[in-house]
């Protein structure tokens, strides 16, 4: 029985080693695969739009073509280049339908084409994938308002508020729409919380 017992833990311990060399193994490859990815996000932050999407479009990385599409889109997008951010952000789309940027840049550029309720369409499906997205949940309350949604805009940026309270452009917005909306209380309390948030950041 103690021998049976035995076999049974080296058994058990023999698979454990081998799940581990594989997570392992896994784990070194993604990193390897996503380094073009980490200096072209690099470049990107720098502002080096153009240069950053040469590169990109120079990667030829199967296993990376929908993050390149939607960097691609990205980049598009800030060069104010609307046709081809679009085409970039529907090709990753096309890769691979959990793409949450991608379709919070369709979303932006919507937003542009003052096409509101396209946007929203888009906007959602990126918060059914994250439902704690900041970034949708602030876009989808600028389409809100470009529909003249204001409860439904006030609601979404109150939300994102909650998830992040450090994003500084959330509280200007509110407090614009309780400025619009006539609600002077609530847009003071904002204007509090957003003086609070800016000394804060000089810490």
């Amino acid at each position: 029985m103690q021998e049976l017992t035995a076999k049974i833990i080296l058994f058990a311990c023999i698979i454990l080693v081998n799940i581990a060399i594989v997570v392992f193994y896994r784990r070194v490859c993604i990193k390897k695969r996503m380094k073009p990815l980490v200096r072209l996000q690099e470049m990107f932050d720098k502002g080096l739009y153009r240069e950053a999407l040469t590169e990109a479009e120079n990667l030829n990385d199967a296993n990376l073509k929908p993050l390149l599409y939607e960097f691609i889109g990205n980049c598009h997008f800030e060069l104010d280049n609307r046709d081809e951010a679009m085409q970039a952000y529907e090709k990753a789309l096309s890769f691979d339908a959990d793409l949450e940027f991608s379709y919070i840049g369709l979303g932006k550029l919507l937003l542009k084409d003052f096409k509101a309720d396209d946007a929203i369409e888009n906007l959602r499906k990126a918060l059914q994938i994250d439902s704690k997205n900041t970034v949708a949940k602030y876009y989808l309350a600028l389409a809100y308002e470009q529909k003249g949604n204001y409860d439904s805009a006030i609601r979404e940026l109150v939300g994102a508020k909650e998830i992040n309270p450090t994003v500084l452009a959330i509280y200007e917005k509110l407090e614009d729409l309780y400025l619009y909306l006539g609600k002077q209380s609530e847009a003071n309390e904002i204007k509090k919380s957003m003086q609070y948030l800016k000394e804060r950041s000089n810490y």
